[in-house]
């Protein structure tokens, strides 16, 4: 199993982003994977749900973020946005994913702790 991560802020981070005007989460999922990735993925259970902070032109921003299994379905022209600040878009395998983690936020640490769960079976999904 490969996981698909980003490289922006210098750390290690999943795709994810902000829910346009009555978009629905699920779509919204889908929508900012393939726009900052440049891949095409297909929408699974949802693992869990995160709240973290961050600062953006000087105010304090918290963000709800519910994180999904996806399905690749093609990355034949997978690169990052960079508009969004994206510098590399890579698979991880189990292997590497340790290193990865290394540099990452506590949040995406929770997220990969959820998902192994998950792929478990230790937990169920919705």
């Amino acid at each position: 199993m490969n996981i698909l991560f980003i490289y922006r802020l210098k750390k290690w981070d999943l795709p994810k982003g902000k829910l346009e005007k009555k978009e629905n989460v699920k779509v919204a999922a889908v929508r900012e994977v393939e726009e900052e990735c440049n891949v095409k993925v297909a929408l699974g259970p949802r693992v869990c749900k995160t709240w973290h902070t961050y600062t953006r032109n000087g105010k304090n921003h918290l963000k709800k973020t519910s994180w999904y299994h996806m399905t690749l379905e093609e990355d034949k022209k997978m690169k990052p946005q960079t508009e969004e600040g994206i510098e590399k878009v890579i698979w991880v395998n189990k292997v590497e994913v340790r290193t990865v983690l290394l540099n990452t936020y506590r949040s995406i640490r929770y997220v990969m702790k959820k998902f192994h769960e998950y792929q478990e079976g230790l937990i169920k999904v919705k």
